[in-house]
């Protein structure tokens, strides 16, 4: 049997999920990279989606015109019963395709699954290690593969990612 890949840190994780499309496509491929890829990344809704309103950094960095209608999505995302990172998904639903913005607004699937087929990929806003290097935030603009803005994400990554 193989020994066991040393315990990482956020500042390896974070430069991992800075590399990938989405931290869902990310946390995937650093659990298999880990040896923990053997069951897939699954999302929890937290609360209700509902409309949320803009406020000056997020109308900015999704370039947003008057009257665009923005939802919020909390969700977590979890491999089997492990929770791994609690996310925010602020997404302007008429910016996507009618079937991943109703996706979006009523299924417990994660938003980078929903998105991959679309080619996306994410403008990174900032990244933190806070709460005394327990909690990683990551926060990006996700976009459409021709660059179109359609979400905001707050991701915040749980000290189970790097077990």
């Amino acid at each position: 049997m193989l020994p066991a890949p040393p315990r990482a840190t956020f500042a390896e994780l974070s430069a991992w999920i800075l590399a990938r499309p989405t931290l869902t496509a990310a946390l995937e491929s650093w659990l298999l990279s880990r040896g923990r890829g053997r069951i897939g990344i699954d999302a929890r809704i937290l609360g209700s989606v509902g409309p949320k309103a803009a406020t000056d950094p997020i109308r900015d960095a999704l370039r947003l015109v008057e009257g665009e209608e923005l939802f919020e999505r909390r969700v977590a995302l979890c491999q089997g019963e492990t929770v791994l990172a609690e996310a925010s998904n602020i997404f302007a639903p008429l910016r996507m395709p009618d079937e991943i913005a109703k996706a979006l607004k009523t299924d417990a699937v994660p938003f980078g699954r929903l998105i991959a087929p679309l080619g996306g990929h994410r403008l990174h806003m900032s990244a933190e290690i806070e709460r005394e290097g327990r909690l990683l935030v990551h926060r990006a603009v996700v976009c459409l593969g021709d660059g179109t803005r359609m979400a905001v994400v707050e991701e915040r990554i749980l000290p189970a990612a790097l077990d």
